[in-house]
């Protein structure tokens, strides 16, 4: 295999991994630290310490924990969460309707600025509705101490990854009027020719189909674009087409690689495959359990 087709695999067989494990539910690591009571003083360096959120508030009369409870976990999944700085948050119910949220944020500056974006995210609308706002008080506090490791949240990460590489994957598809699939074909068939069962089983085990069909149909766009023959003994290979469009991607491919992540170590990139291949391999035993 050449050295642009190598790193062309190699991008596919990323995306590949990425896609599988972003498919899982991601779940944040929470923490428990000593508190430090700074009454809101904020004059210590946000730098030395995890910044600690607390919110208190009253539900509207009528309102109850209940029919709160869904609206508060929609807040948090879908504005909370993805603000920068980030850590964990957590909420619970009182007594006569009080109501408890506790967050917390790498620095005072990603706690304000989530704050300053609360209020027009489309999530917190129905939220404030069942409120009493004239009952909230919002304090933050710092942990002075050492900020405690967070295991990063992989699954979302990975997600973020594989979405931003595949988009980029799709604009240099789009330019030749291929799908991820198709692509995924031509990259099997580039080093040598295989069958077409080989490829549909290939296509399946790397789950970028769900079922033969998909894969038939991606084999049946290519030989009908002129970009892949099949042979009387079922074997696909590159037409000289298809070589070209190819060669054409894989370069495009290979810019994108190079700017990703060619200026990084070799033990960071060995370290990362190992992970993703490890966790890959896991998925893959669950998948077959769960089959």
């Amino acid at each position: 295999m050449s050295t642009i087709n190598a790193k062309s695999a190699c991008f596919v067989g990323a995306i590949l991994i990425a896609a599988l494990l972003s498919a899982c539910n991601g779940q944040r690591s929470q923490t428990s630290s000593e508190q430090s009571d700074k009454g809101g003083d904020m004059n210590v360096p946000a730098t030395q310490g995890v910044v600690i959120e607390i919110a208190t508030f009253k539900l509207k009369q009528g309102v109850t924990a209940d029919e709160f409870r869904p609206l508060d976990k929609a807040v948090e999944l879908q504005h909370v969460v993805k603000q920068p700085g980030f850590i964990s948050r957590e909420s619970a119910a009182g007594d006569n309707g009080e109501w408890l949220v506790v967050v917390h944020w790498r620095s005072i500056e990603d706690a304000e600025a989530s704050m300053a974006s609360f209020s027009s995210a489309p999530a917190t609308a129905q939220f404030m509705s069942k409120i009493d706002a004239n009952t909230m008080s919002m304090k933050r506090y710092i942990n002075i101490g050492e900020i405690p490791m967070q295991i990063p949240p992989l699954t979302r990460s990975v997600g973020s990854a594989e979405r931003s590489m595949r988009a980029l994957l799709e604009q240099k598809l789009q330019s030749a009027n291929l799908s991820f699939a198709e692509w995924t074909v031509l990259a099997l068939t580039s080093a040598a020719p295989l069958s077409s069962v080989e490829v549909v089983q290939r296509q399946i085990s790397g789950h970028v189909v769900t079922d033969a069909s998909g894969a038939q149909e991606s084999i049946s766009s290519l030989i009908l674009a002129g970009l892949i023959t099949k042979s009387q003994g079922d074997v696909l290979m590159h037409s000289e087409k298809g070589t070209t469009v190819f060669a054409h991607l894989s370069g495009e491919v290979e810019g994108i690689t190079r700017t990703l992540y060619g200026d990084l170590s070799i033990a960071d990139l060995e370290a990362t495959h190992r992970t993703l291949m490890e966790i890959a391999k896991r998925a893959n035993i669950l998948l077959v359990r769960q089959n």
